[in-house]
C-alpha cells in the first residue's frame, strides 16, 4: 500500500527589525526533522539588515515577501496566510526558535487526537507554559501574556482562514485564539516537551508602548480593555467567521 504524501506545512514568520535574531529563527526551521515545509517570511519594512540576513539563506523552501510600509503584525500574518500553499499553518516570531522535532511532533499530536488545532509547549527562561490555555478572559489574566506566547506555536488547518483582527495594535493574538476556539473547539492538544523557545529580549516595536500602558493601567483599565475585546469578538465573529459554519 502506498503511503500518502506528507502534507505541506506553511510557517508564517513576520519580521520587523530582528537582524540579531532572525538568522537563529530560520536556522531552527530549516533544521526541522519534518522536511515538507514552506517558510514564509514577511519583512515588514525593516530599517535594519533583517532582509539581508533572510536573503542570505539559500534554502529553496523560504519564500520572502516585503512590505513597502510598516503594517500591524496582524495584517502581515493575514497576508501570509492568504499566500500560503500548505495544508496546515503554523507561526513563529522572528526572535524565537524551535526544537528540531517541533513540527513533526506537533503534527503528530494534531492527527493522533483528530483535531484541527494544536500547540507546542514553550520554554521561557526556566518555565514551561503549556498550550491548553483557551479559556475565559479572567482566567487568561491570571497567566499574564501566556496567550501570546502560546499563540506563536499554534498549528491549524490553512482552510478555513481564521483572520486576525486588524483593528488592534496589540492583543490581536488573544482575539485570534478565541476565534480559533470558536471554529475548532476549545480542546487543543499540546506537546509534552517544550519545543518552542520564546525570546525574552527587549522588544523594539512601536506598538509595544500600547501593551505597556495596558499593563500599567490597573485593574479598572484592564477590565475596560477586556470588555472592548469581548465586544470586538462578539461583533466580528458573525461577520468574520459565521460563514465558516455553513461550509
Amino acid at each position: 500500500m502506498q503511503l500518502p504524501d506528507p502534507p505541506l506545512i506553511s510557517i508564517l514568520v513576520p519580521v520587523y527589525n530582528k537582524e540579531q535574531f532572525v538568522g537563529r529563527c530560520l536556522s531552527s526551521l530549516i533544521a526541522q526533522t519534518y522536511r515538507n515545509l514552506e517558510i514564509m517570511v514577511w519583512d515588514d519594512a525593516s530599517t535594519d539588515d533583517s532582509l539581508r540576513v533572510v536573503e542570505a539563506f539559500a534554502d529553496c523552501r523560504i519564500r520572502i515577501f516585503r512590505s513597502r510600509r510598516r503594517l500591524l503584525p496582524s495584517i502581515a500574518r493575514n497576508r501570509l496566510w492568504q499566500l500560503a500553499r500548505g495544508e496546515y499553518i503554523t507561526f513563529q516570531d522572528a526572535d524565537d526558535y524551535s526544537n528540531v522535532f517541533r513540527i513533526e511532533d506537533q503534527l503528530g499530536i494534531l492527527r493522533e487526537n483528530k483535531r484541527n488545532l494544536s500547540y507546542a509547549a514553550r520554554q521561557d527562561t526556566d518555565k514551561i507554559v503549556a498550550g491548553q490555555f483557551l479559556c475565559s478572559p479572567r482566567e487568561l489574566l491570571q497567566v499574564g501574556a501566556a496567550f501570546r506566547k502560546t499563540f506563536c506555536s499554534a498549528m491549524t488547518l490553512r482552510n478555513p482562514l481564521i483572520p486576525f483582527c486588524e483593528d488592534l495594535p496589540f492583543m490581536h493574538e488573544y482575539v485570534w485564539c478565541r476565534d480559533a476556539a470558536f471554529v475548532h473547539g476549545v480542546e487543543a492538544p499540546t506537546t509534552r516537551a517544550p519545543l518552542y523557545y520564546y525570546s525574552t529580549e527587549p522588544q523594539a516595536d512601536r506598538y509595544l508602548h500600547e501593551y505597556e500602558k495596558w499593563k500599567a493601567s490597573g485593574s479598572e483599565g484592564k477590565e475596560l480593555w477586556l470588555r472592548y475585546l469581548d465586544r470586538i469578538t462578539e461583533k466580528s465573529r458573525a461577520a468574520r467567521l459565521g460563514h465558516l459554519r455553513k461550509k
